[in-house]
């Protein structure tokens, strides 16, 4: 039996027509359902625009407003801490600024069942164990933008110089160091971007660690070795592409108990920095990118425990481009387990004004596991009210007790004009000359003689205020105008150097040239007391004399006279009788250095011969002579 399809098809409307039109249906239904669900989310982000920052709509309903921080003075506070808007261009730079903050007491911190907010909670996990919670938390919320101090009142009876501020991250899940000031019973800091939480921090007494470079041709002393904690090898310089040439030093081992921490430095001598190389490298980006990659590749090839960068005299106008540089630097480095040490260099002072140049001390700081701060040579800066006080509370404020070290050198210190050099012992004392005798030969016993330094009159004092020694060179044809002034790192003025440090519980000392020629061996010694002496609070300073020139006389290598002498005035020695054979030796005492050694000699002087006048003969005729001719 045979069937016709379309016997039963009787609609009007073409065949080929219904499939196009049920197409058509799907779409259309298909655009509203699009549609719906376009309105739905773009209600989603309306409400969670509405109830995030900066609008907060259930903190407005529930009566809990943000409260505005105006250039006008309008303030926030509670229990303690107060929020406001610093004078002058941060203050007109405000946006709307609206605070709220909320404040959780020490023991509902810490204790049970601890904070609701989650925020709070992971903060409590996040805390550094060294430190100790001294006043509330403070949850802050915040809308609009702008920079705000804040400003913390210390606890009653709290040490201000142990107290440090730190803000609460929550991005990062960790507490950052917030740069504070001690003023008027407060601490004060500003911050750009309101942080998460804030809190005050009593910090520990710290062990300060010990670093030391090692030049090329220098060695590392098994005392040295013992005492370090870490030890720099230094010798290493960027080139215009970003990689690195140079070589370290012989004898830095691993596994001896120091962290072996390689210093990178633009220069050989400090002084003759190649800033230009540095600064090429930070301008591009591409040759930072690939400076930065050489840095990580060479850390990786040995079993370094960081980087250290020590990059001198940049351009104030390269600050930012540093900053940053440190920054992905050190993201490079932790990323690897590697640790960044940052050296920046004393700032320039004027007054109370400190600038800090290329170097921004707080953005370092944030990046770095450790900045080392180089204070000068010239030892008047170190006076109660001096420059370097003044930039050392600017350094703990900005840098933070945990991560500055100090860097102090252990050589003496030379002055002529406006130039300031390291010195040893003995550059120190060669303007003094040799000694010479005053009369010179053989003398008759009981004649006295005089010796004397042939050089430049010298002066021996000591720096008050100070404590260092000093020896001021003069001219005595100017009326004895000072010529060069010597500042002499003796051990003992080496310990009040440490002395001065001990309030500022930094975090360690860094010491250039201990591995110089002429430094003396104690050194090591003393640096090692003061590992402990922090924590102990106990510290040994001698009283600070000048420097003692002693003069010895020996005959038959048996001493017949010693005492001490003023430098500018001669040594007298009488020989008793003829025949005497003295050795004169004069020496440093504090510096266990000698000057020079002159024999002086007595007996009868060497008769001088006078020569014999001879005549000369007038020639007579000879028989031989030929007479005239007629006579």
């Amino acid at each position: 039996m045979a069937f016709d399809r379309f016997d039963n098809d009787t609609d009007d409307e073409p065949r080929d027509s219904r499939p196009a039109a049920r197409r058509r249906e799907r779409f259309g239904g298909m655009s509203c359902m699009l549609g719906v669900l376009a309105l739905v989310a773009a209600l989603v982000l309306v409400v969670l625009a509405l109830l995030l920052p900066p609008f907060s709509l259930v903190e407005r309903l529930t009566g809990a407003p943000f409260q505005p921080i105006g250039p006008d003075g309008t303030a926030v506070a509670a229990d303690g801490l107060t929020l406001s808007l610093p004078s002058g261009a941060a203050a007109s730079s405000a946006s709307n600024l609206g605070v709220r903050l909320d404040v959780l007491t020490r023991d509902a911190f810490l204790g049970q069942p601890g904070p609701a907010d989650a925020t709070l909670r992971e903060a409590r996990e996040a805390l550094p164990q060294a430190l100790t919670l001294v006043s509330p938390v403070y949850r802050l919320y915040g809308q609009g933008s702008g920079t705000v101090t804040l400003r913390l009142d210390i606890p009653p009876g709290a040490d201000p110089a142990r107290l440090v501020l730190y803000r609460y991250d929550s991005a990062a899940r960790a507490w950052r160091y917030l740069p504070a000031r001690d003023h008027d019973g407060a601490l004060i800091g500003v911050v750009a971007a309101l942080p998460d939480a804030v809190a005050m921090f009593r910090a520990p007494i710290l062990v300060p660690a010990v670093s030391l470079v090692i030049e090329p041709g220098q060695a590392l002393t098994p005392a040295m070795a013992e005492m370090a904690n870490v030890v720099h090898p230094a010798g290493l310089k960027p080139i215009t592409s970003g990689a690195l040439q140079g070589a370290l030093p012989a004898g830095v081992v691993f596994g001896r108990g120091y962290a072996v921490v390689p210093v990178i430095r633009n220069f050989d001598t400090p002084g003759d920095a190649d800033t230009q190389i540095v600064s090429g490298l930070l301008r591009a980006a591409t040759f930072r990118d690939e400076h930065i990659s050489r840095l990580v590749e060479f850390v990786l090839s040995q079993p370094y425990q960081g980087l250290a960068i020590d990059y001198r005299d940049l351009s104030p106008d390269t600050r930012e481009s540093f900053s940053r540089f440190v920054a992905l630097l050190a993201d490079a480095l932790h990323a690897q387990d590697r640790t960044l040490t940052v050296v920046v260099p004393f700032p320039e002072t004027s007054g109370e004004s400190i600038d800090s140049g290329a170097y921004d001390w707080q953005a370092i700081s944030a990046a770095a596991d450790a900045v080392q701060f180089l204070l000068p040579l010239a030892a008047p800066l170190y006076s109660e009210n001096g420059p370097v006080r003044g930039a050392l509370d600017a350094a703990i404020r900005d840098i933070g007790p945990a991560k500055l070290q100090v860097g102090l050198s252990a050589l003496s210190a030379w002055q002529q004009g406006d130039e300031v050099r390291s010195v040893t012992y003995r550059e120190a004392l060669a303007p003094m000359g040799s000694l010479v005798a005053e009369p010179g030969g053989v003398v008759r016993g009981g004649a006295p003689v005089d010796v004397i330094f042939s050089g430049e009159t010298a002066h021996f004092d000591v720096l008050s205020g100070v404590g260092i020694p000093v020896i001021r060179y003069v001219d005595a044809d100017t009326g004895n105008a000072p010529r060069r002034t010597v500042w002499v790192m003796t051990p003992g003025a080496m310990r009040a150097r440490l002395a001065m440090l001990l309030p500022y519980n930094v975090a360690g000392v860094m010491i250039p040239d201990l591995a110089a020629a002429g430094v003396p061996a104690e050194m090591a010694a003393i640096l090692d007391d003061f590992k402990v002496a922090q924590a102990a609070g106990a510290w040994f300073v001698p009283v600070i004399s000048p420097l003692t020139l002693r003069w010895t006389a020996t005959v038959n290598d048996a001493p017949v006279d010693q005492r001490t002498g003023d430098p500018a005035a001669p040594y007298v020695f009488t020989p008793a009788t003829d025949g005497i054979r003295a050795r004169i030796r004069a020496e440093i005492v504090e510096l266990d250095t000698t000057l020079g050694e002159i024999t002086v000699q007595s007996g009868q002087p060497t008769p001088q011969v006078e020569p014999t006048a001879t005549s000369t003969p007038t020639a007579t005729p000879s028989l031989e002579t030929p007479l005239p001719p007629g006579g």
